[in-house]
């Protein structure tokens, strides 16, 4: 598809992985104190209330009406204790990622805002999953599902053209990004991207490979059941057009997603008792995002459940 794509071309790619943005300093020592066993709400508040944009996306995700307490919580620590260190935790990661990369929206060929519904309504979808199945990876499959597409930003942004023509290409044939990719960038994929990203943010190895393998779970050499919840995870968030990814082909759930979290028979046999289970599954989602829906998108214009055809804007991108 792309003839001046050369094996060392992918190399550099590999060399530009190096240059991303990492997690700001605060952030990342924020997110190493809440993994310290004995870390107290009051440990985490004085360190939080020297950063305003944190303060702030604190305070507004324990007053909204996903808790629905009464009155006003104007303090840090109160606003931990609401919250848990397991959702502050991903909240922190979800406002520090979001803001590092709001400057690739220059080279994105899609709404950028709805790419991040997109995004963190799979790393929501993926968190609820994660407990559904009864995997003790509920924060870490919830990291996986946000990271899970950053790859697509990476090359929009290092590789305009090539992107451009998988873009193009996937939009008229409607098949998946994800196949064109492997045609074009001699096998490269977002996901792999993603995952050379997630290695150089030091995340867990079986992070890394949720990420690599979220398209193909099936594919993955060991501990598979992370890229099997991404990738149901983001088959369901598809599937209901919650955001837009870039990927306008039919959503494909691969059986052996299924297989590999131990669904049940009766969900692996029937079609229907699967829709149920995708409706019950999306009607909490809808509640569960409605926490992190008050997180600020760049340039958000569009309610995360937004149901039925891609917007106007997504179909008349530049081709």
């Amino acid at each position: 598809m792309t003839e001046s794509l050369t094996p060392r071309k992918i190399k550099s790619l590999v060399n530009h992985i190096y240059r991303l943005p990492t997690l700001p300093t605060t952030v990342a020592q924020l997110i190493d104190l809440i993994d310290k066993p004995g870390t107290s709400a009051r440990q985490l508040g004085q360190m939080i209330s020297g950063d305003q944009v944190l303060t702030a996306q604190v305070l507004k995700l324990a007053n909204s009406a996903y808790y629905g307490f009464p009155r006003q919580i104007r303090t840090i620590p109160l606003a931990i204790v609401i919250l848990g260190f397991e959702t502050l935790k991903n909240m922190l990661l979800s406002v520090s990622i979001i803001d590092r990369f709001s400057h690739f929206k220059e080279g994105l060929r899609f709404d950028f805002s709805l790419f991040w519904q997109h995004t963190l309504g799979t790393a929501v979808a993926s968190r609820l999953l994660a407990r559904d199945v009864k995997l003790p990876l509920a924060g870490e499959a919830f990291v996986a599902g946000l990271i899970h597409d950053l790859g697509k930003l990476i090359l929009s942004q290092y590789f305009p053209e090539e992107f451009y023509r998988i873009y193009r290409l996937s939009f008229q044939s409607r098949e998946p990004m994800y196949y064109m990719e492997k045609k074009g960038l001699k096998g490269v994929t977002h996901a792999d991207v993603g995952a050379w990203l997630a290695e150089r943010w030091n995340l867990p190895g079986n992070l890394i490979q949720g990420v690599r393998y979220h398209h193909e779970p099936g594919a993955a050499p060991r501990k598979a059941e992370l890229a099997a919840v991404v990738h149901f995870s983001d088959f369901l968030i598809r599937r209901r057009r919650f955001g837009f990814s870039g990927d306008l082909s039919r959503p494909r759930l691969k059986r052996e997603a299924l297989e590999i979290l131990n669904f049940p028979a009766s969900l692996l046999s029937s079609s229907e008792a699967l829709r149920e289970y995708e409706t019950y599954f999306l009607r909490r989602l809808e509640r569960e995002y409605s926490l992190f829906g008050t997180i600020d998108l760049p340039n958000a214009r569009q309610s995360f459940f937004q149901l039925g055809d891609p917007p106007a804007r997504v179909k008349a991108a530049r081709m």
